[in-house]
């Protein structure tokens, strides 16, 4: 009797972890189609496929378990009142591409697979316990390994946040509404001791954030056409958000997993801007293999 129980139980815990899986699935799919090219859509990509395979896993561990079809749909309908309350996670995907500004609903999007993976270990923190006092270490197992993919991801959009909320603020924030610069806190030191062709020399290697800051404060003082004119034509969408505060290791390494559309983007950008060699092979190799 008491086996029979933990088996039920069990049972009940991969029917919700499945749930959550499947309901994940379309939200994921969701957000990649707002998501603009860079880290962090291609992350989301990545966990697409992810998710997808933890679906097939639990389901096959269900029914190696003999679950019945009821169950499953038991499991259904619990996770996708969780879900649907916490998470908005079964919203339909048509409400998750409609209005607002795109890097806002990036950033809002992000927040809610964090939420997500947060339900997620915490399941699989449950049923790897629960399975492990009934004896069913295959099932703990399943569960340590899948955790351990939410983790990662966990972990991944932590890191992207700051990148997708910096990306609102350039977006959104005007200029002359942010703290007004000093000449000291320019990036091109000695600015104002610099003739215009000095200065028209030395915006290259600027980020957007440092052009737009030499831009307001050239605006409010001399005003000079030659210099604004050139920052004009050096701005430009960064290839994803954050990329100007990237380095040249993690540029590449963002490379490696990137469509062409988006190396020939940061190829295009590179040239404009910093021209950094490294990354120009790099680039010139992803596209020669793509």
């Amino acid at each position: 009797m008491a086996q029979a129980q933990g088996k039920e139980k069990i049972v009940q815990y991969l029917g919700e972890a499945h749930s959550n899986e499947t309901a994940l699935i379309q939200t994921l799919a969701a957000h990649i189609k707002i998501a603009e090219s860079g880290p962090y859509r291609s992350g989301l990509e990545a966990h697409l496929r992810e998710t997808q395979v933890h679906a097939q896993r639990v389901q096959q561990r269900l029914r190696e378990l003999g679950a019945h079809k009821n169950i499953l749909a038991v499991g259904f309908g619990f996770a996708q009142n969780v879900v649907t309350n916490t998470l908005s996670m079964a919203k339909a995907p048509v409400d998750m591409i409609r209005g607002g500004d795109r890097k806002e609903k990036m950033l809002k999007n992000a927040r809610d697979e964090m939420m997500t993976e947060v339900l997620e270990i915490a399941t699989y923190d449950a049923l790897e316990r629960m399975a492990r006092n009934v004896g069913d270490e295959t099932t703990a197992e399943l569960a340590a390994d899948i955790r351990s993919d939410e983790e990662r991801m966990l972990q991944n959009l932590r890191s992207e946040i700051p990148n997708l909320t910096d990306a609102v603020v350039r977006s959104q924030v005007p200029m002359r509404s942010r703290p007004v610069l000093t000449k000291e806190d320019l990036p091109i030191s000695n600015y104002d001791s610099l003739t215009a062709q000095e200065i028209t020399k030395r915006l290259t290697g600027l980020t957007q954030d440092e052009l737009a800051q030499v831009q307001a404060y050239e605006s409010m003082n001399e005003d000079r056409k030659t210099i604004l004119d050139r920052i004009e034509s050096l701005q430009a969408d960064e290839p994803w958000p954050g990329y100007d505060d990237q380095t040249v290791a993690e540029i590449n390494k963002a490379l490696t997993d990137a469509s062409p559309d988006v190396v020939q983007s940061v190829r295009d950008y590179e040239r404009s801007h910093k021209s950094r060699t490294s990354i120009l092979k790099n680039t010139e190799k992803e596209l020669q293999n793509a």
